[in-house]
């Protein structure tokens, strides 16, 4: 699949459109697609552009309520300002004849999207919900790093859990009413081994013209709280198992993505996987790799953990913890996080940016 790189929802509308919906002839068609257009910008739910030519017609196109017209004269005179968003970003949803996706747009035929397409602000599908934490602040990062100030933005929450995050990804593209971004834990335990079986069920998906979805570059969300966050919490908490931890995780180094912070690491885990991810852990850690291994026969009665479970719960305590003691989240961002940051911090803004109401007439 290919992934929409550094975009805003900015709907394109094509000057084609002019002759495939006999837009200059006294009964135009797709009325209601124009109607329903027109309020969405007029609510800031996207951006709606196009070639000048278009919005000279739609001002005035028979049929539409006079609020519709009003909307599309405030685009048309202020054309040269609303069309210098695409200065920001530049990927566009461009509507017209065909179905395609390129690398900095998407194409639709007309003929195939509902008269409500992109009436709704755009879906973001996670798999817990209390992940959008770590996602506002990707873009708050984004948003320091790049200098753009606050460029309001706003999703439409969508919980697949877990298993089920595939099935709802394409019953929300299905719908064709709104753009749907899913995102998704490798559940990988090294840089090179398998996936987990939600995000294997996506790498498969063919091209959606109403969706895309990112995997992190990380086991899990836990592990996009910065390490030095969870020393502060351990030492707080001064908790001996806890306590244990914090010769791997001041390491401050790139194993940390892959840890399992909930359940821990098991030596069995090791010990059954490839010598691939044995060495990638024998080498992080500079230790043997016989001390990773262990003679456990099976999982679920493995104690041996090189890394101690930290409660399922971790992700919400860590979050109070950071509330309570007034902790300065951003700064703690180190190198090998700032990456996964600013690609995620990036991507979000720009397919959930809202634009501002228009105040028609």
């Amino acid at each position: 699949m290919v992934f929409l790189k550094s975009f805003k929802m900015i709907i394109y509308l094509l000057q084609e459109l002019i002759d495939k919906c006999q837009l200059n002839s006294q009964q135009p068609s797709r009325i209601d697609f124009f109607e329903n257009l027109a309020i969405a910008r007029r609510d800031g739910k996207h951006f709606v552009l196009g070639d000048q030519s278009i919005f000279a017609i739609l001002r005035k196109l028979n049929g539409l309520s006079p609020l519709a017209q009003s909307i599309y004269n405030k685009i048309y005179l202020r054309f040269s300002t609303e069309a210098s968003i695409m200065n920001h970003g530049n990927y566009l949803f461009k509507i017209g004849s065909v179905d395609k996706v390129e690398h900095n747009a998407t194409f639709y035929n007309l003929d195939n999207l509902n008269d409500d397409s992109f009436c709704n602000y755009n879906n973001l599908l996670l798999e817990n919900p209390v992940d959008t934490f770590i996602y506002a602040k990707s873009i708050e990062y984004y948003q320091i790093k790049n200098s753009l100030g606050t460029v309001e933005y706003l999703w439409d929450l969508r919980n697949g859990g877990g298993t089920t995050s595939f099935a709802e990804f394409l019953r929300l593209n299905n719908l064709k009413t709104a753009y749907t971004f899913a995102i998704l834990d490798s559940d990988k335990i090294c840089p090179n081994s398998s996936l987990g079986g939600t995000a294997s069920q996506f790498l498969n998906t063919p091209d959606t013209l109403f969706g895309n979805y990112k995997i992190l570059d990380a086991h899990e969300i836990e592990n996009l709280i910065p390490s030095q966050i969870y020393s502060l919490y351990i030492n707080y908490k001064n908790d001996q198992k806890l306590n244990e931890n914090l010769n791997i995780i001041e390491l401050n180094s790139e194993i940390f993505k892959y840890l399992d912070i909930k359940k821990g690491v098991k030596k069995f885990t090791l010990t059954n996987s490839s010598e691939n991810t044995k060495n990638y852990y024998s080498h992080a850690l500079n230790i043997p790799a016989s001390d990773i291994l262990c003679l456990c026969v099976k999982k679920n009665e493995c104690n041996c953990f090189i890394f101690n479970p930290m409660a399922r719960t971790i992700f919400n305590d860590i979050k109070l913890f950071i509330d309570q003691q007034k902790i300065d989240f951003l700064s703690f961002i180190n190198d090998f996080l700032e990456h996964i940051y600013l690609e995620l911090g990036e991507k979000l803004l720009w397919i959930f940016c809202k634009s501002n109401r228009i105040t028609a007439y």
